[in-house]
């Protein structure tokens, strides 16, 4: 199965950083010569203050900018990859397999989904529906009586397929619409979570792994629905005994969640990574700090639900 990449901090502006350092550390200096004896000017310390809080603006602007650059230089891209003939109740159609990746580079976590005709017919009527002044422009090949498993047919369509997923996704209201994540992956995730009441985890795996790579496409590292999923996969990871698997999407949803200890799923998450990081001999120290911390502002911390059982729950 695949694993998530290792999470990854960005860097402030060097610019920005060596000014606010160099005036933080004049000031600094200054203070410590005079021991006290003298004062600032009024005037002087007033305008060092007002380059400072300049300084801190730009490089949170700088930042803001890198993070909007880095966006757009990361686009996803759908590709129609291969078609098959099926039968379902006697009757024939063609199921359109669809990869969805990151570019430019590679991506290590591309998501694969298969669809048929009506389901992308079911996407486009549903999105013209409910924004039409985004979708007029927008063509869907039309249903014919005869001739549908033609290769000029089927290749047709698969083109057209690859500019509906591209549109939907560059316009976000329909990016972040309940069809497109009909579409996607909600189905999946139903399907999913019926292996989990069945403690059909092998089974459950792989779909939500998808899913959460087709999530975190769509709606950002950090969108609730993601951390969802993301949670889901720990558990259901730990539940199948896979404990290298959970450590890693472990690792990666405390980064996601930072300190977010509100979350439902954060201290279940944190108990359950104190157990993985002891049961694979590394240092746990750092979590358990988060867990006391919480105890100490007041949080029963206690007697909580397992991530799994949360999980569980949510599902219902």
């Amino acid at each position: 199965m695949s694993t998530p990449d290792e999470p990854s901090q960005s860097e402030p502006s060097s610019a920005a950083s060596n000014a606010e350092a160099s005036l933080e550390e004049e000031s600094a200096g200054l203070a410590s010569c005079l021991n006290g004896a003298l004062t600032f000017n009024s005037s002087a310390a007033s305008q060092r203050q007002s380059q400072l809080r300049k300084i801190r603006s730009l490089r949170t602007r700088e930042e803001a900018n890198e993070e909007a650059n880095k966006r757009l230089l990361t686009r996803v891209v759908f590709e129609v990859v291969s078609t098959r003939t099926l039968s379902q109740f006697s009757r024939k159609y063609v199921a359109y397999t669809v990869l969805i990746k990151r570019v430019p580079g590679l991506d290590r976590s591309p998501a694969v989904i298969e669809r048929r005709y009506s389901e992308f017919r079911n996407l486009y009527s549903g999105l013209k529906r409910r924004h039409p002044e985004v979708m007029q422009d927008t063509v869907f090949p039309k249903k014919t009586v005869l001739g549908n498993f033609k290769a000029e047919v089927i290749m047709n369509r698969s083109k057209l397929f690859e500019e509906l997923l591209l549109h939907v996704y560059a316009v976000e209201r329909l990016r972040i619409s309940s069809d497109f994540a009909d579409f996607l992956y909600n189905r999946d995730i139903k399907e999913a979570h019926d292996h989990l009441r069945r403690a059909k985890y092998d089974d459950a795996l792989p779909i939500l792994e998808n899913a959460f790579f087709l999530q975190e496409k769509l709606l950002g590292e950090k969108h609730s629905s993601v951390l969802s999923t993301l949670c889901e996969i720990v558990a259901s990871h730990n539940a199948a005994e896979n404990i290298v698997e959970a450590q890693k999407f472990a690792e990666v949803a405390l980064s996601r969640f930072g300190k977010e200890e509100s979350h439902e799923l954060y201290i279940p998450l944190l108990q359950l990574s104190v157990r993985l990081w002891w049961t694979l001999g590394k240092d746990k120290k750092h979590l358990e700090r988060r867990l006391q911390s919480i105890k100490q502002s007041g949080v029963n911390v206690d007697g909580q639900p397992s991530l799994l059982e949360i999980a569980l729950r949510r599902q219902k």
